[in-house]
This record gives structure tokens, C-alpha cells and sequence, in this order.
């Protein structure tokens, strides 16, 4: 981790640019049961099933000039 900080604290330099990357996946799901009311007791049971999954994948570089971000 120390590495990683210590490259986002280098000036910035054109040659040898610093991109940040993210991803963040997202988990659809569909109920399969119809939802009821809670009753008093133990928790209810739902049956779920999986729809689909998808990702968010994020990248850019705020270190750039024409960015129009400050630092």
C-alpha cells in the first residue's frame, strides 16, 4: 500500500501518466415468493434467485492539467 501512495505523491509527468481504476459489481436479483407481512417469531424465509450481474468499471486520471481538476 505504501508503494501505491507514494506514486500518487510524484509530481505529475506526462510520460509516465497515473490512472485511477475502480469496479464496483452489482447483483440483481428477483424474488421468487411473494413478500408477507412480518409476523411476530423467528425471521421469514424469502427465496431469492439470481438474475444477473453486472459491473461498473470507473477510471480516470485527476492528475493531468486539462483535467480542470484541482489538486
Amino acid at each position: 500500500m505504501e508503494n501505491i501512495l507514494d506514486i500518487y505523491a510524484e509530481p505529475y509527468n506526462p510520460a509516465y501518466p497515473v490512472i485511477c481504476f475502480d469496479e464496483k459489481p452489482y447483483q440483481l436479483t428477483e424474488h421468487v415468493t411473494e413478500s408477507l407481512p412480518p409476523e411476530p417469531g423467528p425471521d421469514g424465509m424469502i427465496t431469492i434467485i439470481n438474475a444477473t450481474v453486472y459491473a461498473i468499471f470507473y477510471a480516470h486520471s485527476n492528475r493531468q492539467p486539462e483535467s480542470g481538476l484541482s489538486e
